[in-house]
């Protein structure tokens, strides 16, 4: 086989320094973590590339539409707010990232390295702290982050992310960057860790022990994302009901009932199941176009086929009209509270359906995502038979074995596929048969919740390890829980 070259991918990539004790950046560590196997011995799945190349073109939604129209169609997902795809997005970004494999086989996947720490401590962020990292910091007050331009109202208005003079954003993850949704969203990450801060200067009592104002601060804006994570976005992905079939709480401490990630806490990991295949669910989210403010209301894809065209990607200044409504994207954002489950209607756009096919715009993403501007879900395919992935009907199978229960393995009829099929490819036609298209089916449900649930007990600074019984202290909708839509109120990036 032609050796592949090597490209830049921001979102094909996982993988930092790693934020110890109560909140403070350490100096950035010489090993991030590997990536390890959910279920080891596994036959890999080998198929011609004529083959994944037809799959990846059969994924592909060309039956038009794609903006919102303010009213759900067939193709929508209205359970799930759009917001969601790049807040799971972002998750990613904070646990992944692996800038060094190729397309082409992978001799040993446990030997690829994670170059970001497997916890969610937002090193995206924060980088090394302020003496590794002074780059992200304000220099006239350390416990600050950097921002780009001066607050000229709500939603963050007038400001962007401190860049180079090649236009390049100085954050923790280059692919924070690559389309202007998700660097908004990391925007509003650091004007909330600054928000925080100023709050912990007021309220002193906040701090616990000697901790630093930074520390506290670190500490809070860590255990609320993660508080975000495991009781926001988790249970909209997976549902509820799989979120507490693994995560019990009983008095003031969480108890996990894991079947599939083993505990190593010394050796945090990432399965490579979890990473090539069931966390890249999010691609099938993704609408083929956004509206993302009043003042531009003509959708605008993500990644426009012209290169030159209009279209929502990174890697430059913000230009003001692509400035972010977030109320477009979250529910709550005014304040009252919003049931999961509660359908997008009005400017507030859906998600697409958990669904074996994929917007237009990911077909041709631009050269900072793949030099060949090869398709998302050919970088996927090539990407998993890369790294010896089992078929999806080989993993199901052993996922029910390993658990205890009965898991109904697709078939080929219902795969739309004959023979063996890529796992990734599975499990999202496993959410289109046995989620309805709303959230991960059986399989890619417990393996998601179980990774992200693992990965916060295996992290001794986490919430889940913290044994005062602790719920989110901010302001909030509701008193002792907290959204991203609090978050985004609280950072200054909510509406009028």
């Amino acid at each position: 086989m032609t050796e592949s070259p090597t490209v830049q991918r921001p979102l094909d990539h996982h993988g930092g320094p790693r934020l110890r004790g109560l909140g403070a950046p350490p100096e950035p560590r010489a090993d991030k973590g590997r990536f390890r196997w959910l279920i080891d011995g596994l036959k890999p799945l080998e198929l011609p590339d004529a083959t994944l190349t037809a799959l990846a073109a059969s994924m592909v939604d060309d039956s038009g539409g794609g903006g919102w129209s303010g009213q759900p169609t067939a193709a929508d997902n209205p359970a799930l707010p759009a917001g969601y795809t790049y807040l799971a997005q972002f998750v990613d970004h904070d646990i992944t990232f692996d800038p060094t494999s190729r397309l082409d086989r992978v001799d040993d996947a446990e030997a690829v390295r994670n170059f970001r720490t497997p916890r969610f401590d937002l090193d995206s962020i924060y980088g090394g702290g302020p003496k590794a990292s002074p780059y992200l910091y304000n220099r006239n007050d350390e416990a600050l982050l950097l921002v780009d331009g001066a607050p000229a109202g709500p939603r963050l208005s007038g400001l962007d992310l401190p860049r180079n003079s090649q236009e390049r954003a100085l954050i923790g993850d280059p692919r924070n960057d690559v389309h202007v949704i998700i660097s908004q969203l990391h925007l509003a990450f650091v004007a909330f860790h600054n928000a925080v801060v100023s709050h912990v200067r007021s309220n002193p009592a906040l701090r616990w022990g000697d901790e630093s104002e930074f520390q506290t601060a670190c500490r809070l804006v860590r255990w609320h994302y993660q508080w975000i994570v495991l009781h926001d976005l988790l249970p909209r992905i997976v549902g509820p009901e799989t979120v507490e079939a693994v995560l019990t709480r009983t008095g003031k401490r969480y108890k996990a009932g894991l079947k599939l990630y083993n505990l190593r806490f010394k050796d945090p990991y990432i399965p490579i199941e979890f990473s090539a295949a069931a966390y890249r669910f999010g691609h099938s989210l993704v609408r083929d176009s956004y509206v993302l403010n009043s003042s531009n209301p003509s959708p605008l894809p993500l990644f426009s086929a012209d290169a030159g065209g209009a279209d929502l990607r990174g890697f430059r200044r913000l230009p003001e009209p692509l400035r972010v409504e977030w109320e477009r994207f979250f529910p709550g954002l005014d304040g009252a509270p919003v049931p999961p489950g509660t359908p997008a209607s009005g400017t507030l756009q859906p998600s697409m359906r958990l669904d074996g096919r994929l917007a237009p715009s990911l077909t041709h993403p631009p050269v900072d995502v793949d030099e060949q501007r090869r398709s998302i879900a050919l970088l996927n395919l090539f990407r998993g038979q890369a790294l010896g992935l089992p078929c999806g009907q080989d993993f199901a199978d052993a996922v029910g074995r390993r658990i205890g229960e009965s898991v109904h393995v697709l078939t080929s009829d219902e795969l739309g596929q004959p023979g063996p099929v890529p796992l990734w490819f599975y499990l999202l036609r496993e959410a289109e048969v046995l989620g309805g298209g709303a959230r991960l089916g059986p399989v890619g449900a417990r393996v998601v919740a179980e990774v992200l649930i693992g990965l916060a007990m295996d992290d001794s600074s986490s919430l889940l390890q913290d044994d005062t019984g602790w719920t989110p202290v901010l302001p909030s909708a509701t008193a002792g829980q907290f959204t991203i839509a609090d978050l985004l109120r609280f950072a200054g990036a909510g509406p009028v």
